[in-house]
């Protein structure tokens, strides 16, 4: 397996045979991908869990289905907002 250092003020993940989706993974349990900068998720983006700074925005369940729910500092619930 092998590493690269990226740096610089865009970084574009593109697949260069075919147009599909782009996967950004660790291979290793226990692990995120974290952006130190603003993130805009384009059309199409599917996320459970999404961090900015000290607050996590998620779903209630693994499956994304449920209830939207707005964390600070990961524990402390501030707003859920119900899918019905």
């Amino acid at each position: 397996m092998s590493s690269t250092f990226i740096s610089g003020d865009v970084v574009k993940f593109k697949n260069p045979y075919t147009k599909q989706d782009v996967t950004l993974k660790h291979n290793d349990e226990g692990y995120d991908l974290i952006f130190n900068s603003n993130v805009i998720f384009g059309i199409g983006s599917n996320h459970t869990t999404i961090t900015i700074g000290r607050y996590t925005i998620k779903t209630s369940d693994e499956g994304g289905t449920g209830d939207l729910e707005i964390y600070k500092n990961e524990t402390d619930l501030l707003l859920t907002l119900n899918r019905n």
